[in-house]
C-alpha cells in the first residue's frame, strides 16, 4: 500500500498519513467510470477493510492500521459530515427507556468482529467501537428500540388524566 501514490489525487485535506510497519501488501482499485475524491476514498477504505486494515482518523493524522488494532486508536467522537472513507470510531450511545445491557444482545451481531460493544451501567450507556458507517446504522436502530414500554406509556397517560383532574386516587 503506497497512500503518497493516492493521497494527493483523492485525499483533499492535509492530514498527514501515516501506514502501520505492519500493513502490508499490493492494492489495485480500478473503476469502469470517473469517480469523486470522496467516492474513491470510501472505495479505498472498503478495499483497506477486505484485506483487514481499517483507516482511523486520530489525533490529526489518518491512519492505515490492522483492523484488529484499530479500536485500540480510533477517536471517540461521533462522525462527523464529510468524515474521510469509513474510519473506525468510537461513540456512546444513551437509551432513554431502554436498559442498555438488554440491547448487546441485539447489537453484538451487528457489530464488526474485531470491534466491541460494551455497557457502562452506572450511566445506562453503551460504548461502541465500529466503522463510522456502521456507527451511524447502530444509532438508528437504537432510537427505534429504546420506546417507553407498555407500563411507561400506561403511567405517563395516568399522569396526564391526574394533572387534568380527569382521575383521582383515594389515599
Amino acid at each position: 500500500i503506497r497512500p503518497r501514490d493516492w493521497s494527493s489525487d483523492v485525499c483533499s485535506s492535509d492530514l498527514p498519513i501515516v501506514v502501520d510497519p505492519r500493513a502490508k501488501g499490493k492494492l489495485t482499485l480500478r473503476t469502469d467510470q470517473p469517480v469523486s475524491r470522496a467516492q474513491a476514498l470510501a472505495l479505498f477504505a472498503s478495499a483497506l477493510r477486505g484485506a483487514g486494515l481499517a483507516m482511523v482518523d486520530s489525533a490529526g493524522l489518518l491512519k492505515i492500521v490492522p483492523e484488529a488494532e484499530a479500536k485500540l486508536q480510533a477517536s471517540a467522537a461521533p462522525p462527523e459530515p464529510g468524515t474521510r472513507g469509513d474510519p473506525v470510531l468510537t461513540q456512546v450511545f444513551r437509551p432513554n427507556h431502554e436498559n442498555a445491557s438488554n440491547l448487546v444482545s441485539v447489537l453484538r451481531p451487528l457489530i464488526s468482529p474485531n470491534n466491541t460493544i460494551n455497557v457502562n451501567a452506572s450511566n445506562n450507556s453503551l460504548v461502541v467501537t465500529d466503522y463510522a458507517s456502521n456507527l451511524q446504522r447502530i444509532g438508528q436502530l437504537i432510537a427505534a428500540l429504546d420506546t417507553p414500554s407498555a407500563v411507561d406509556r400506561s403511567e405517563e397517560h395516568t399522569s396526564e388524566l391526574q394533572s387534568r383532574g380527569l382521575i383521582s386516587y383515594a389515599v
